[in-house]
């Protein structure tokens, strides 16, 4: 199940689960000031991944 990211907590096991993500491919992990929602996926109280939404604007 989702659950949002709120707590001081949260937000570090997201920075965790992310870093990893990005570690495993080689990808550059850059911290973004878009105020995203953040979402974690926790199945069996462990936490197996992330979600990151950000508001749609189309373009001009």
């Amino acid at each position: 199940m989702f659950q949002r990211v709120q707590t001081k907590e949260e937000h570090f096991w997201f920075e965790q689960l992310w870093g990893d993500f990005c570690e495993e491919r080689n990808l550059m992990f850059v911290e973004r000031n878009l105020n995203p929602s953040r979402f974690l996926l926790i199945e069996d109280e462990h936490h197996i991944g992330t979600v990151e939404c950000i508001k749609y604007t189309e373009p001009e």
